[in-house]
């Protein structure tokens, strides 16, 4: 046999792995992908993410649900450039959703540091998506300051002025516009030098470019540091160019920047200088502008002139014309009527432009758009209106032609909130003028509607309402109106408001309708809520129309307008001059009232008949009008003390004698007439005259009874309504005691006399001189209780009164002196006392001042004890 051969060595294993080629039709096995080693594997699903994610906004919550955010961080800084670029890509597609970039700030803080960082890296692409990556990130005001204290600015603003790549351009610039929307960050951009970077793009090739440049300069230019660099670079005429129909895509952002530069006068001379504002006008005129851009136009006009300086130099091209022209064709379109007419508001602050609206029947137009189905613009068009017509008459009378007085009523009326206070500021400026503010009146629905708005709770609306009607009430009529509608009561529930204004101007229309006693009298009702103890579902407030048949056992709450003014004048932050005066004019026009609340008369102040004082008002009590006091059941309490005289045109009245002859009995000559123009009437009548004659007698019969049914019903309401009404008694014991005042004391030669003898005829006439000593017997408390008691009521004429003490003493003198034109006061001291003051000069002397004297009624009538001396002060003191 032979040698057998050794066995050939085995073959060495294949470790190598077969190539597997995976197709994946499902998101969360892509994900899964990305924890891979293999850099073709992370290559191609990055790829995938990227391109998933761009397509929704679902997609990308998909993927942020499956964690892919947290998985492609470390990969924006992979070795190889393919993951590198497409994980970037995925990165900054996917934080344009806002709660994945809320997430990511907390997974990853310094998220936008590593962005930043990719600015600097070779590949353009990388650089690309980091810049839209900041772009997305800066979306949110939280992320601008990241990027500005991490020092992003300056790599973005490089990127974007030396950049060969469009798109990393527009991304860039994307960035920087919304960084400059922060205040902080814009200053940080300016300073950076992003304006004249912006100046280069203006003029790009690429509208995308060119479009957000515009937008992030329109943001610098809010600044005046930015208008100034801007002018510096001539900024404006580069602008202008794109007003052409060449750039249509770009007119609003171009007129946004131009509207925030022309703010300045300097820009605006430039512009007219170069030809740019005609350009601008004639561009308003064009046809071919949208009626977006030409809206901002009109905003752009609107902000120029908000400078007097610019105002002019509009004025001198003829503003008014172009924008009454826009006006008259842009109808259909609000947002144009409303900008258009706020520019008329703006440019009406300059008294020629305001007069050119009205020569070149601009005012119609206006005064047509008060009726618009849009409140905003019924608004902007009462602003217009109260603008060009404020201090202007010619414009006011425009707009009375124009049926604007009706409009703007109805839309006091209807309107909303701010078209009530335009409305009113227009019915305001135009009511200077006598004859418009009556057509105004005229118009019987605005008094109603002025008091409904003034129940508004818009403290503008208040206030102005309060301001239309001081405006109005001037005459009797006027306040007539506003008692009918019963506009007081709610105007002086604006008293308590909080608002100084609206305080302010309430008391101001007190002031100019208080001097009326009507209204004065109802201004001290309001408030006066009666309520019936027996019966406590009857209540019943009065009022100015209102009567009150069962006034006994009731319970009679506080005035309000004369509470509510001390209030505010006993408050030092409240008070002002205005509701010091209208209180004093509310109670100058009723002396019951002031003597009542002040407890002093001055010697002008002349008592008349009505006159009444029911004493000194304590803490929690009021003044109450006479007819309340003359309905309640006589009680303990302190006799009301009441003037009521028989007045000189009375007294003539009473005195005729009826005259029964004349005409009001024909002859009998007129009654019947002859017998032979009775023979020839017979012969000449007829049937039918006969048969028109009978008509015509019933016909006149069934007037007769009809007249006479109408006068018996109107004869019974004017008696149950006197019936309801309280009527004062009238005092004849004063009636008397002025005659004889008038015959004895005013003829005498000197004031001093007269002042004596008055003096000594009102003591006679209430008991004579007591002497002090003897107060306590004087009895004069038992005698007014049986006056009360024979009136059957609390009120006391002060002529019955025998047997008076202080007070009532002082009140007859008062009363007496008024009459025969001898000035005194009236003052009111404690515990039931009172005087009158007097000014006399020395016996024999002429001198001035003259002195103040308190005349003595009670202990030595006539005594004059000059005021201040121990004399005086024991008089006025128990």
């Amino acid at each position: 046999m032979g040698k057998k051969s050794k066995k050939e060595a085995d073959a060495a294993p294949n470790t190598s792995f077969t190539p597997v080629t995976i197709e994946s039709k499902n998101c969360s096995t892509v994900v899964m992908m990305l924890g891979s080693e293999e850099v073709e594997v992370l290559m191609k699903s990055t790829e995938a993410i990227s391109r998933f994610a761009i397509k929704s906004d679902e997609n990308k919550l998909q993927l942020h649900s499956l964690g892919t955010i947290k998985k492609l961080i470390p990969l924006i800084n992979h070795e190889d450039r393919h993951v590198k670029r497409y994980a970037t890509m995925a990165y900054a597609v996917m934080v344009k959703h806002p709660d994945i970039r809320i997430a990511l700030r907390r997974a990853d803080p310094s998220c936008i540091t590593s962005a930043i960082q990719l600015l600097n890296d070779d590949d353009e692409i990388c650089v690309e998506f980091a810049c839209l990556f900041l772009a997305n990130m800066a979306t949110d005001f939280v992320n601008k300051k990241l990027i500005c204290e991490s020092g992003g600015i300056e790599p973005l603003i490089v990127h974007a002025n030396t950049s060969n790549d469009p798109d990393v351009q527009k991304n860039s610039l994307d960035c920087l516009s919304f960084l400059v929307q922060d205040a902080e960050c814009r200053n940080a951009v300016k300073d950076a030098g992003i304006i004249p970077c912006l100046m280069d793009k203006i003029t790009s090739d690429f509208p995308a470019i060119q479009m957000v440049s515009l937008k992030t300069l329109a943001q610098l230019l809010q600044e005046e540091q930015g208008r100034k660099q801007f002018r510096e670079l001539e900024g404006l005429a580069r602008v202008m160019p794109l007003l052409t129909k060449k750039y249509p895509d770009l007119h609003m952002v171009a007129l946004h920047v131009l509207s925030n530069c022309l703010v300045d006068a300097d820009a605006m001379d430039e512009i007219r200088n170069n030809g740019g504002l005609n350009q601008l006008l004639n561009f308003l005129n064009e046809s071919y502008p949208t009626d977006e851009v030409k809206l901002y136009a009109a905003q752009a006009i609107g902000r120029a002139a908000k400078n007097a300086r610019n105002t002019r130099i509009l004025h001198e091209m003829n503003i008014e014309q172009c924008l009454v022209n826009m006006l008259g064709s842009h109808v259909d379109n609000e947002d144009i009527l409303v900008a258009i007419c706020r520019a008329i508001a703006i440019l009406s602050d300059n008294l020629l432009a305001k007069e050119t609206f009205g020569a070149i029947d601009g005012i119609p137009l206006v005064v047509a758009l008060i009726p618009h189905e849009s409140s905003c613009v019924q608004r902007a068009a009462c602003l217009a209106l109260a603008s060009t017509t404020l201090q202007n008459l010619h414009n006011s009378q425009h707009a009375v032609k124009a049926n604007a007085v009706d409009l703007l009523i109805s839309a006091i009326s209807h309107g909303k909130d701010m078209v009530v206070v335009n409305g009113s500021a227009c019915l305001i400026n135009m009511s200077t003028e006598v004859s418009i503010r009556q057509e105004i009146l005229k118009n019987g629905s605005l008094m109603p509607a002025i008091a409904k708005r003034l129940g508004s709770c818009n403290p503008l609306v208040q206030s102005k309402m309060a301001e239309l009607l001081s405006a109005l009430v001037d005459g009797a009529d006027a306040r007539e109106q506003m008692v009918q509608c019963n506009v007081l009561e709610p105007l002086v529930a604006l008293l308590r408001s909080n608002d100084g204004t609206v305080r302010r101007n309430v008391c101001q229309a007190l002031i100019r309708c208080v001097s009326d006693p009507q209204v004065s009298d109802v201004l001290l009702r309001i408030g006066l809520a009666v309520e019936n103890t027996t019966d406590n579902e009857n209540t019943a407030e009065p009022t100015a129309t209102t009567t009150t048949t069962d006034f006994l056992s009731c319970r009679v709450d506080l005035s309000r307008t004369l509470d509510l003014l001390q209030d505010i004048n006993n408050s030092e932050g409240r008070r002002m001059n205005s509701s010091v005066q209208a209180f004093n004019k509310l109670i100058e026009a009723n002396l019951s009232a002031k003597y009542c609340v002040v407890g002093t008369l001055a010697s002008h102040d002349v008592t008349g008949c009505r006159f009444y004082d029911p004493g000194r008002i304590h803490k929690n009590a009021k003044f109450l009008p006479l007819e309340l006091l003359g309905k309640k059941a006589v009680d303990c309490e302190r006799a009301v003390l009441l003037v009521n005289y028989k007045s000189e045109e009375e007294e003539n009245e009473d005195n005729k004698t009826p005259d029964l002859g004349g005409e009001a009995r024909p002859s009998s000559g007129e009654a019947h007439e002859s017998p032979k123009h009775s023979r020839k009437a017979k012969t000449c009548s007829t049937k039918k005259k006969n048969k028109e004659e009978k008509l015509r007698e019933e016909q006149e019969r069934l007037q007769r009874e009809k007249e006479e049914q109408e006068r018996l019903e109107q004869e019974q309401k004017e008696a149950l309504l006197k019936e309801s009404v309280y009527q004062p008694p009238l005092d004849d014991h004063l009636y008397r005691y002025i005659q004889q005042v008038v015959k004895t004391v005013e003829p005498l030669p000197t004031h001093q006399e007269q002042v004596i003898a008055l003096g000594q005829f009102v003591a006679s006439c209430m008991g004579g001189e007591v002497e002090r000593e003897r107060m306590l017997e004087f009895g004069w408390q038992l005698h007014i209780a049986q006056l009360k008691v024979q009136f059957k009521s609390n009120i006391v004429p002060i002529g019955e009164i025998k047997r008076g003490t202080y007070f009532h003493r002082a009140l007859l003198y008062k009363v007496l002196a008024d009459r025969i034109g001898i000035p005194c006061t009236l003052v009111r001291g404690s515990y039931n006392l009172a005087w009158n003051e007097v000014m006399i000069s020395p016996s024999g002397v002429t001198s001035y001042p003259p002195m103040k004297c308190i005349v003595d009624l009670m202990h030595d009538p006539g005594r004059l004890m000059k005021t201040g001396t121990s004399e005086a002060q024991v008089y006025q003191t128990i």
